[in-house]
């Protein structure tokens, strides 16, 4: 989905520039994960079943658990919390260019693809899996 080669290694436990076919799956659960916490949230908007709480919550545990993962941990945590709203923001550009490119809008669909292409290149960037964003 987002990479094509592959460099494995492991330190201290943590994944740092692990094997990109991992990185790349955790990416997009991560994606998945985030949007099935809201879908959960509007669900229970609308049904009041605490069910919903429980499986939102259920997600956000998951996804924390595969974000500890993938970021390279700070002091503050802001590459945790940044990498969170980040992959969030990259769903949600590659839904908006699903939406654009079923009607039939190429460029509205590649706009939207490169916003959410740009937002995992600093995703990375902050998390030092690459050197620079282009």
């Amino acid at each position: 989905m987002f990479f094509n080669k592959t460099e494995q290694k492991i330190e201290d436990g943590k994944i740092n520039k692990m094997d990109l076919g991992f990185i790349d799956d955790a990416l997009g659960l991560c994606i998945e994960l985030s949007h099935l916490e809201i879908h959960c949230s509007n669900s229970y908007f609308m049904t009041k079943d605490k069910m919903w709480v429980k499986l939102s919550n259920e997600a956000r545990i998951d996804r924390s658990e595969i974000l500890d993962l993938i970021t390279n941990k700070d002091v503050q945590g802001q590459n945790w919390c940044f990498g969170k709203h980040d992959l969030r923001s990259i769903g949600y550009f590659i839904e908006l260019s699903n939406r654009r490119n079923s009607v039939g809008d190429i460029e509205g669909t590649i706009h939207y693809l490169d916003k959410a292409s740009k937002w995992l290149q600093n995703f990375m960037f902050v998390n030092k899996y690459i050197e620079e964003v282009k």
